[in-house]
C-alpha cells in the first residue's frame, strides 16, 4: 500500500495476541516500510468514537462474531458520515 496509515482493530484480547505475535513481522510480510500500522481495541457499537479520523477503506477478515454484524454496519455508517454527532453525544454525557 502506498504510504498508508493502517489501523487494525479487533476485540481487546485479540489485539493483545497480535501484539504478542509481533506486528512488525506482519508489517514486513504484508506492507511496504513506508506504511504505518497501529492497533486499537474496538468493540463495534460501543467504541465508535475510538477511531479519531475517517477511514478510506474498511475491510473485515474472518468476521466470526455473528452477534455484532449490525453493530459493525452501524460503525461503518458512522465512519462514512463522520463522527461529529456521536462525539457530541459523548461530550454531552461527560458534562
Amino acid at each position: 500500500m502506498l504510504d498508508s496509515n493502517v489501523t487494525l482493530t479487533d476485540l481487546s484480547h485479540v489485539v493483545l495476541n497480535i501484539r504478542l505475535f509481533d506486528i512488525n513481522t506482519t508489517k514486513e510480510i504484508v506492507m511496504s516500510t513506508n506504511d504505518a500500522i497501529t492497533m486499537k481495541a474496538l468493540r463495534c457499537g460501543v467504541d465508535n468514537v475510538a477511531i479519531e479520523h475517517c477511514l478510506d477503506v474498511v475491510s473485515t477478515l474472518d468476521m466470526v462474531y455473528h452477534d455484532v454484524y449490525k453493530l459493525l454496519l452501524k460503525m461503518i455508517h458512522l465512519l462514512l458520515l463522520g463522527f461529529e454527532e456521536e462525539k457530541e453525544k459523548v461530550d454531552h454525557k461527560r458534562k
